[in-house]
């Protein structure tokens, strides 16, 4: 089964990996509602607070650099998925402080063009960025 789960207008819904390019560029999101609405919750209350997390460049063939800050001290994740909803690379778990700068060089050497999503998870932050890879 080519199939995946995506959270589409707040219903979670099962599409074709063909048609899931489409999907994450309109705003749906890899997984079902249930997960991503409890994280937009938590999200919520930070929103004044500075959140930064960027990628550059983007689109990026060779390598990129991904840059973060976070508004309270916290354990950050940063992962990688592909347009399956695959895990490709885990680049950054580990403790992060407060409004101090992050980069993470990430290589593309091992991946294909294609659109990623990469995701920057805390206790209270739950963001989400395309990576468009061309090759």
């Amino acid at each position: 089964m080519n199939k995946v789960l995506v959270c589409h207008n707040g219903h979670t819904i099962c599409i074709s990996n063909n048609a899931l390019p489409a999907h994450l560029a309109h705003g749906d999101c890899i997984g079902s509602c249930q997960n991503i609405n409890k994280s937009k919750q938590f999200n919520n209350k930070y929103f004044e607070k500075e959140i930064n997390f960027n990628i550059q460049p983007n689109p990026a063939k060779n390598e990129t650099n991904i840059n973060f800050s976070i508004p309270d001290n916290d354990d950050v994740v940063l992962t990688v998925y592909n347009f399956m909803g695959q895990k490709v690379a885990e680049l950054f778990n580990n403790y992060a402080i407060s409004g101090e700068d992050y980069s993470v060089v990430f290589s593309l050497s091992n991946l294909s063009s294609g659109v990623y999503v990469v995701i920057l998870k805390t206790s209270n932050v739950y963001e989400k960025r395309k990576l468009f890879i061309v090759k």
